[in-house]
């Protein structure tokens, strides 16, 4: 139960500071292109304390109702075991390792039906999941790569960035050139998880996976970790982009020109604690995407890094999400040439 209560409390004071700091990170249309059929974005959402309250009960209900103790829930029989919603699993892109030669590993995260979780940025409300690997001396890890998101509405109306059903996030693994062949070796990763229906539970895993050094060889695995791949935004072929403005310049403009028509485009920041970011608006036609939105930071803060990481997604003519690793320089001035290219789900 003292994981459930951290996680209320985590969450109540996530959404206390979006309410007191940020203002909408959703997306509104300007008046001019509110009827165009190709342009699916959110209606706008200021969150208030009633967002608070909201989450901070469903938090509670999570610990309460679901009765996380010992993963076990009260029934007339007595107690049983409960299933939480989240499965975890280790994957490898390989079957062995071969001394000094990169390989991946992947988390892959399967949810039960209306279930989800959270993305870096998790919206108005959330916990983004948190994979920390570790192995033997000598290995070094690639930071986890995250697949575009997907928009939900929660209960309350409280906007989450994540993902629903399935997500994999891969991460290179670097072992070391001294590894001795025939031995085998142990990679573990820690991560950690708020699922959400219309009650939230917190979750986590410790999955292991052991493999021998030898010859590299491909594994079965090697599909899912392909197809994933094209699930991740990257900087390649798709559009060019310009950025205009920055911190304390008024409004910041992103301007995507996209190298074949795209339809139902989407903007999401990524969190930078120091920043706030409000008054966002896209706007779209054909191949011309506008972005715009201000950027302040919070009183006594100070940044971190000089670019804001956005990502821009949009769903071209075959159907396929893409998505746009954007940095928008938070300095002020223009950063161009821009682009990307980040093949996803079939819509």
């Amino acid at each position: 139960m003292t994981l459930c209560l951290r996680v209320s409390v985590c969450v109540a004071l996530l959404v206390a500071r979006r309410a007191s700091h940020t203002e909408t990170r959703r997306h509104r249309v300007t008046t001019d292109l509110a009827l165009d059929a190709n342009l699916s974005v959110p209606r706008p959402y200021e969150p208030t304390m009633r967002s608070l309250l909201v989450l901070t009960l469903l938090a509670v209900t999570a610990c309460g109702a679901a009765a996380i103790d010992n993963n076990t829930e009260a029934t007339p029989q007595g107690r049983v075991p409960v299933e939480h919603p989240v499965r975890a699993e280790l994957l490898a892109d390989v079957t062995s390792i071969e001394p000094g030669k990169p390989f991946r590993l992947g988390l892959r995260l399967k949810m039960q039906h209306a279930w989800h979780v959270y993305w870096k940025n998790p919206g108005d409300s959330g916990l983004p999941v948190t994979l920390d690997p570790s192995g033997p001396p000598g290995f070094g890890f690639g930071a986890m790569q995250w697949p575009l998101p997907v928009e939900f509405n929660q209960p309350g109306d409280i906007a989450g960035y994540g993902y629903t059903d399935v997500v994999f996030f891969p991460f290179e693994v670097r072992p070391p050139a001294t590894l001795a062949q025939g031995s085998t070796v142990r990679l573990s990763v820690k991560s950690s998880w708020l699922a959400c229906r219309d009650v939230c539970i917190p979750g986590g895993a410790m999955v292991e996976l052991e493999l021998p050094v030898g010859a590299k060889a491909v594994s079965d695995n090697a599909a899912t970790f392909d197809e994933w791949q094209a699930r991740l935004p990257v900087d390649s072929g798709l559009a060019t982009v310009k950025s205009v403005g920055g911190v304390g310049s008024g409004t910041v403009t992103v301007s995507v020109a996209w190298s074949e028509p795209v339809r139902s485009v989407q903007f999401f920041p990524v969190p930078e604690a120091a920043l706030s970011v409000s008054d966002v608006t896209v706007e779209h036609k054909d191949r011309s995407s506008t972005i715009r939105f201000k950027a302040s930071v919070l009183s006594g803060q100070k940044l971190s890094t000089g670019d804001l990481e956005t990502l821009v997604v949009a769903i071209d003519a075959r159907g396929t999400r893409r998505g746009i690793a954007v940095p928008v320089r938070l300095s002020g001035g223009t950063t161009a040439g821009t682009s990307a290219n980040s093949e996803g789900d079939k819509q």
